[in-house]
């Protein structure tokens, strides 16, 4: 997102060495980190994070302001981790120029639904820890926290609104004639625009109210998608985990809308058809393991692998069907067109009626 890395190297007073990592907004990006909230990362490492053990980094210092903008993390150097998304292949924009096979070969070339399993353990435990916890409604600075207590119509509406303009933007581009549209106009399949029109014209902050009810809310990551994970290298110590990093928009929401958010950004639709059930089969094993773990058999009893499932599907593609619209008038059109094609691919399996789709999911 906003953040700048820079290497701290520490020598302590007892001769001790230390490697750190300083994660920072620069004065450039400030209004951005005010918009967005992003300082709240800062504060999930000083409230929530120890909580989670070995699954994100050790941070042994942070500091954020939500006023100014500001944050300053001081956190474990894992350079020697190896971010996840390089495993799925050329497709995903941020792998665009990588030499792949030899990122890939440093970390053992592991195949990307081994990495996907791997990452959705993580996931599981992040969401099994709290797991419709009361005691994250009552922290404000948490993203959705004021929107799950029936508070924050205005920043909810604003949030979709930013897609909703987009969207209306390129629904006037596409009406124009062929010869009139510009030369790298994106190439939108029409299942695609029939379920945007659907959910775009299903937004309702009231609906949205009856539908969170429903929904099975924990703690989420909130930009999850394989370059937010890292997977071990070759230099990583023995035993080193896989970790979970950028927590700039975290907040309260569907745990396993996390991982249609993760499948759609970076996994091929072929791939993802042959593992997806297996996958989310895997997440929810041990979610429901770790819930019981922790004493909550009800909860655990009453989240069912078909409920894990629906809200996979339904939280995929109400969360693409956000992007979609602002990254077409935000990123250059190849970029686009990626995402584009993933999600209609998404839909086409799981939506073959336009009219099933909801709302988007901010």
């Amino acid at each position: 997102m906003a953040g700048e890395f820079n290497r701290v190297d520490i020598t302590c007073e007892g001769g001790e060495e230390l490697s750190l990592v300083m994660k920072s907004v620069s004065k450039e990006k400030l209004s951005t980190s005010i918009q967005l909230g992003l300082p709240r990362e800062a504060t999930f490492y000083n409230e929530l994070a120890p909580r989670l053990g070995k699954v994100v980094p050790r941070a042994w210092y942070a500091h954020g302001d939500l006023l100014t903008g500001e944050k300053v993390i001081l956190m474990e150097n894992i350079a020697s981790m190896v971010p996840a998304g390089v495993f799925f292949g050329p497709g995903n924009p941020n792998n665009w120029g990588l030499d792949l096979p030899q990122l890939s070969s440093e970390a053992g070339s592991p195949p990307a639904e081994q990495v996907a399993k791997q990452a959705f353990l993580c996931y599981a435990q992040l969401h099994a820890e709290f797991w419709q916890s009361e005691q994250l409604l009552q922290l404000s600075w948490l993203r959705g926290a004021d929107w799950y207590q029936g508070r924050g119509q205005d920043s909810w509406q604003a949030a979709q609104q930013m897609a909703a303009d987009s969207w209306s933007e390129i629904r006037a581009e596409n009406s124009k004639a062929p010869a009139d549209q510009a030369p790298e106009a994106l190439q939108w399949d029409p299942h695609l625009v029939a379920c945007l029109e659907v959910s775009f014209g299903k937004v309702s902050w009231q609906q949205f109210q009856s539908d969170i009810r429903a929904i099975h809310w924990t703690l989420v990551q909130g930009d999850c998608h394989p370059g937010n994970a890292l997977w071990p290298g070759q230099e990583s110590s023995s035993g080193e985990e896989m970790k979970l990093i950028d927590f700039e928009m975290v907040g309260i929401g569907s745990g396993a809308q996390e991982l249609g958010q993760f499948l759609i950004s970076h996994m091929t639709p072929a791939l993802r058809r042959s593992c997806e059930r297996s996958l989310v089969a895997s997440y929810h094993q041990e979610l429901t393991s770790r819930l019981r773990a922790r004493g909550l058999e009800a909860e655990a009893s009453a989240y069912s692998l078909e409920m894990c499932w629906s809200d996979y599907v339904a939280g995929g593609a109400g969360r693409w069907l956000w992007f979609v619209p602002y990254l077409a008038k935000v990123c250059p059109a190849k970029v686009a067109q990626y995402f584009n094609d993933q999600t209609a691919a998404f839909l086409t399996d799981h939506f073959p009626n336009p009219a099933q789709v909801g709302q988007p999911r901010v």
